[in-house]
């Protein structure tokens, strides 16, 4: 009474025609050139970078690859035009830095930025220390930390 039967009729696999394949391929073709047009870099690997590396000075809330503003749209000018210049990464952070200072970075240079990708493995280690002990702990017959909010006071004693 259980088991829903089907029947024999009923189609098990779904079958694509040619005709939709087809469909498919044409809309994946051309919506490829949409991705490129929706990336201000346009494709182009160093503006990407460049571009990921600033943050928008309008409102310091998202780096230059994403951010959709008049003044982020001037700095994206300004950067297309020292790398047709064929300027260097270098000079162009320099230049860049210098007008808007350090707060424009994305990613902080020096101890900062360093610190910035240390604490997260630190982070990690530490939890793989605190689960090394447990499991040690555990395997010991040592009790684990209570986190009871009883104390032996509590317990021993006589309240009525």
């Amino acid at each position: 009474m259980g088991i829903i039967s089907v029947p024999r009729s009923y189609p098990r696999t779904r079958r694509v025609s040619r005709n939709t394949k087809w469909f498919q391929h044409i809309v994946m073709v051309f919506s490829l050139p949409c991705l490129a047009i929706a990336n201000p870099a346009g494709g182009d690997l160093r503006l990407e970078r460049l571009f990921s590396s600033y943050m928008a000075p309008c409102c310091w809330q998202g780096n230059l690859l994403q951010h959709d503003s008049p003044k982020a749209e001037q700095l994206r000018a300004e950067i297309r035009q020292m790398v047709a210049q064929s300027k260097s990464d270098a000079d162009i952070k320099a230049v860049v830095v210098a007008e808007y200072s350090r707060r424009i970075l994305a990613l902080p240079d020096g101890p900062a930025g360093d610190l910035l990708w240390l604490i997260p493995w630190l982070v990690v280690l530490l939890g793989v220390i605190a689960v090394v002990i447990t499991i040690k702990r555990l395997r010991s017959g040592i009790a684990p930390i209570s986190t009871s909010l009883t104390t032996d006071f509590e317990m021993e004693g006589d309240f009525e």
